[in-house]
């Protein structure tokens, strides 16, 4: 009888695991999505911001560069936590 009871507990923990591993695992790849969504803006923005420096117009001016700079920096770090992200799933490959 406490067999029996403990399997059926047993069973349902697990049953409620895996719906709630499954609901995790949804809004990590969400949140990566937009993570990449978020990088390849910034990186779009960098660029166009680039073509602007090179007009002769703008040429040299510091407030671009510090921007453009700055703009680089952002989407390195961006790139740091996506690479992050794909180590993740690499390792959870290998797991199974």
């Amino acid at each position: 009888m406490i067999t029996e009871t403990l399997l059926s507990i047993s069973v349902i923990v697990n049953i409620v695991m895996v719906f709630y591993v499954k609901w995790v695992l949804n809004n990590y790849k969400e949140v990566v999505l937009g993570l990449e969504n978020i990088g390849n803006l910034i990186a779009e923005y960098v660029i166009h911001l680039k073509s602007v420096y090179e007009l002769e117009m703008f040429y040299g001016d510091d407030t671009l560069s510090s921007l453009l700079e700055h703009g680089k920096q952002i989407v390195e770090k961006l790139e740091d936590i996506e690479l992050l992200g794909e180590n993740d799933e690499d390792n959870d490959e290998q797991d199974i």
